[in-house]
């Protein structure tokens, strides 16, 4: 819409519907960052789980007498630590808690 000297003006509606979409957008770029640092988080945990367990199986096989890479695993198994599978790849999981 334009006056008389050929300015424009915007009305009463276009403002609602600016400030719905830039208040959507706002609420997407948070939506996505908590998705990104949750992420995050998870890697963390699960970096820091695999170095324990790694680090408890070490230490098993040097301060446990006679003891073996499958009896450590057993014990690691024993305390819910999860096994590093023989080819070192992880299965994703991509449920959301």
């Amino acid at each position: 819409m334009t006056t008389s000297n050929g300015q424009f003006t915007t009305s009463p509606r276009g403002k609602v519907f600016w400030g719905v979409v830039g208040a959507l957008v706002v609420a997407q770029f948070v939506a996505f960052y908590m998705l990104c640092a949750h992420q995050v988080q998870v890697a963390q945990m699960r970096e820091t789980r695999f170095a324990a367990y790694g680090t408890a199986f070490r230490d098993c096989l040097e301060t446990i007498p006679n003891s073996t890479i499958g009896s450590c695993t057993r014990l690691a198994a024993g305390n819910k630590v999860p096994a590093v599978p023989a080819d070192g790849v992880m299965q994703a999981s991509f449920s959301f808690r």
